[in-house]
C-alpha cells in the first residue's frame, strides 16, 4: 500500500478526535494531509468494522488509541494486499505457466505456486504486526518531521530483516543443504580465495522445484559469519 494512503487513514482518525484544536490551516499537524479516494476510505471503514466484529477491539474503544489504530491499520493493509494479489494473480499465472512454460523453464505446479503465494502473505502479516504500532507511534509523536524518524526506524527494521533473512525467512521457501565436497565446491572455493571473497558456507538450494533457470547468489552482513553463503542451483 502507498504510505500516503496509510498516513491519510491515520490522520483522518486523529482529526476526528482533535477537531476542536484544528488550526485555521485545516491541518492539525501543521502540514497538508495526503489525499485518498472514496474507495480507499470505504476500505478503511470496513477494516474498522471488521476489527470490532472479530473482537480484536472493543465496540466502545477510543477510535484513535494506539492499539485500535494498529489493529485497524493492519487489517486495512491486509484488505489492500488481498485485493492487489487477486488483481495481479492472472498475470502471475500467465507469466509462470504460459511464458516460462513455453520456453521450458517452468517446473512449478499450481499447488506449489499457490503455496508460495500464501506463505508470502502470511509472512508479510506476521512481520508487519509488530512494525505497524511503532510506525504509528512515531507518526503521532514525531511532529512536523515525523518522516525522518520513520525513515530511521525503517532503516533499523531493514537491517534486522537482512540479518535474519538467510536463517529464518529463506528456509521457509527453499531447502538449503550444505554442498558436498567435490569438483563444484572446490572450484567455487578456489574462485573465492582468488578474488579475496570471505566465503564461509556453501549451500545447495532446491531451486529446480520452481524453475529450470540456473542461479547462484551470495549473502552476508557485516561480521555476521553464519549468513555468509553462496547458493548454487538448480538441483534435483
Amino acid at each position: 500500500m502507498d504510505p500516503a494512503i496509510w498516513a491519510h487513514f491515520l490522520h483522518r482518525r486523529r482529526l476526528g478526535q482533535h477537531r476542536e484544536r484544528e488550526p485555521a490551516s485545516g491541518h492539525p499537524l501543521g502540514y497538508p494531509l495526503p489525499r485518498c479516494s472514496g474507495r480507499e476510505l470505504a476500505q478503511a471503514d470496513r477494516a474498522d468494522a471488521l476489527a470490532v466484529r472479530l473482537g480484536l477491539v472493543a465496540l466502545g474503544a477510543q477510535p484513535t488509541s494506539l492499539y485500535r489504530e494498529s489493529v485497524v491499520t493492519w487489517l486495512f493493509l491486509g484488505i489492500q494486499t488481498a485485493l492487489d494479489s487477486v488483481m495481479t494473480l492472472p498475470f502471475s499465472l500467465y507469466g509462470t505457466f504460459v511464458v516460462e512454460q513455453r520456453h521450458g523453464f517452468n517446473k512449478s505446479t499450481l499447488l506449489l505456486f499457490f503455496q508460495d503465494k500464501l506463505q508470502a502473505l502470511l509472512l508479510m502479516a506476521v512481520i508487519s504486526a509488530p512494525i505497524l504500532p511503532g510506525l504509528i507511534f512515531i507518526v503521532r509523536a514525531g511532529g512536523r518531521f515525523f518522516f525522518f524518524y520513520v525513515w530511521a526506524f525503517l532503516c533499523l527494521v531493514s537491517v534486522l530483516l537482512l540479518t535474519i533473512y538467510p536463517t529464518l525467512i529463506a528456509p521457509i521457501f527453499n531447502k538449503f543443504t550444505p554442498l558436498e565436497n567435490g569438483e563444484v565446491k572446490s572450484a567455487i572455493e578456489a574462485l573465492a580465495s582468488r578474488v579475496g571473497f570471505p566465503l564461509t558456507q556453501l549451500y545447495l538450494v532446491d531451486g529446480s522445484r520452481r524453475s529450470a533457470h540456473s542461479n547462484a547468489y551470495f549473502y552476508g552482513f557485516f561480521k555476521v559469519r553464519k549468513p555468509s553463503l553462496a547458493a548454487y542451483g538448480p538441483c534435483e
